[in-house]
């Protein structure tokens, strides 16, 4: 069984919930920042098999996901609609605390796949394909 890191997400921080099975082991909060970020890796490193799961919030989860990306961890970035499906108890009014130890019980709960980051052959590739349409668009044009 792996070890269950859930996030919720803000501007600038989360709150971060840290489960293995239904046990809750640590709560902390986590600023977005070099330190905060070398402190989340360092527990993630004493977990089994860590996933790290949160709810995409646009560019504000983006970092989390860079993170996760670069660490070579695997993680969820969860839709908030199939998550709040989901997980009825999830309330629209916000309270981090809760939402993090909510979002831990329901990934336990429900089945959610896991995300795979774009490689940058991918990237490379759009934008060869890009410019190609770029210039064959504007060989028209004149």
């Amino acid at each position: 069984m792996s070890d269950i890191f859930a996030l919720d997400v803000s501007m600038g921080k989360s709150y971060c919930v840290w489960y293995r099975g239904k046990h809750c082991l640590k709560e902390f909060s986590l600023v977005h920042t070099r330190a905060g970020f070398n402190a989340l890796r360092d527990m993630i490193k004493k977990a089994q098999k860590p996933i790290i799961y949160f709810e995409a919030t646009g560019i504000y989860s983006r970092v989390i996901e860079h993170f996760c990306e670069t660490n070579g961890l695997r993680f969820c970035r969860l839709n908030p609609l199939e998550l709040h499906l989901k997980s009825e108890s999830l309330r629209r009014v916000k309270t981090d605390q809760k939402d993090a130890h909510r979002i831990a019980l329901t990934v336990q709960e429900n089945t959610f796949r896991l995300t795979v980051p774009w490689k940058k052959t991918i990237f490379s590739y759009m934008s060869l394909v890009g410019s190609i349409i770029s210039s064959t668009l504007i060989g028209t044009i004149v």
